[in-house]
């Protein structure tokens, strides 16, 4: 639904709605479901419908406390929205202004700052580039890791185990534990959610599903 948001603010989510900001549609002119978005303003607006959307799973079916821990629903949904632009137009569009954008914005803040704080803890971009960014990079690394089906599968488990329920880091743990082999369970919580030791090469790595 259109609304009149803040110009910082693509979209809102609620239960059953999803509100995308007026200045999204105003600046996109005419488009073409049947075509792959091309200028800023298109994927923008693409990026919030499904960004927002995803929101109906986490945190509106798997709730979770959004202003102590924004990364259980943030992270994910970010990346999951854009897997849904994956899906239905192609690596070759979602890339560039998905992971690859997610990748460069979170090497702009990459102090060994952990993405499980509160927002009081980051500053307005810090936010957006560790909870938003480089959480969606860690769901992304996982995938890369997993593999399709059994990522998929864990996404399902996670759902499943919480739906209509409540979320807390600590069942994160538990669900983390059970479908990442210790390896890389290690490696994720020291240089994804901690931000230690993650480079350049990490990022990009991560966002091409390495």
């Amino acid at each position: 639904m259109e609304a009149p948001l803040d110009a910082n603010v693509g979209g809102v989510e609620a239960s059953g709605l999803a509100l995308l900001g007026r200045d999204l549609f105003e600046n996109a002119g005419e488009l073409d479901p049947a075509l792959p978005p091309q200028d800023l303003t298109a994927r923008m607006l693409s990026g919030a419908s499904t960004h927002e959307t995803c929101h109906q799973w986490r945190h509106l079916m798997v709730g979770s406390d959004t202003m102590l821990h924004p990364w259980l629903d943030e992270s994910l949904t970010n990346w999951a929205g854009t897997w849904v632009i994956e899906q239905r137009y192609g690596p070759a569009i979602s890339q560039p202004w998905g992971m690859d954008l997610f990748a460069a914005l979170a090497d702009k803040h990459r102090p060994a700052l952990a993405m499980t704080l509160a927002p009081g803890a980051y500053d307005d971009e810090g936010y957006g580039e560790m909870v938003y960014a480089r959480g969606a990079l860690l769901y992304q690394r996982l995938r890369g890791q997993l593999g399709d089906a059994r990522f998929i599968a864990a996404l399902r488990d996670w759902t499943d185990e919480h739906r209509f329920g409540w979320a807390e880091p600590q069942g994160w743990d538990a669900w983390f534990d059970r479908h990442a082999p210790p390896d890389l369970a290690a490696e994720i919580r020291t240089r994804w959610l901690k931000g230690e030791g993650l480079t350049p090469q990490a990022l990009m790595e991560a966002a091409h599903g390495r």
